[in-house]
C-alpha cells in the first residue's frame, strides 16, 4: 500500500531538468510505502537515485528521513554512502542542496 505526501512532500519521480548541471544525480525516486509487519502497519521512506544515464549500472537504492520537518534530509544507501542534503519542493520543482560539496541541482517531476 503506497501513500503520498501531497504537493509539499519530496515523495515522486524526479529528473534533473538543465543537462548543463554537471556531476548531478540525473534522477531520484522517493516513495512512502506502509506495510504490513507483525500486525503493525510500519512506513518505509523508500529512494532511488542513478548518478547519470546508464541506470542499470549506476542505480543506488535506500532509504531516506527528513529531519526536524524541515528541509533537511538524510538518505542512507546502505553500503554504498549517506548523504545529507537540503531538499525543497516548489509545485513540480525540486531544487537540491548538498552541502558536503556546495552543489545545487534542479529537478522536474517526472
Amino acid at each position: 500500500m503506497l501513500s503520498a505526501c501531497g504537493k509539499n512532500g519530496v515523495d515522486g519521480t524526479w529528473e534533473l531538468s538543465q543537462s548543463k548541471q554537471n556531476q548531478c544525480p540525473v534522477y531520484y525516486k522517493f516513495e512512502t510505502v506502509t506495510k504490513k509487519e507483525e500486525k503493525k502497519e510500519v512506513i518505509h521512506h523508500l529512494v532511488e537515485m542513478y548518478t547519470n544515464n546508464q541506470k542499470e549500472q549506476d542505480k543506488y537504492k535506500g532509504t531516506y528521513k527528513q529531519e526536524n520537518k524541515g528541509d533537511s534530509y538524510i538518505l542512507d544507501y546502505g553500503n554504498s554512502f549517506t548523504s545529507k542534503q537540503q531538499m525543497k519542493r516548489d509545485g513540480d520543482k525540486l531544487e537540491v542542496f548538498f552541502s558536503d560539496v556546495d552543489k545545487r541541482c534542479t529537478y522536474k517531476k517526472a
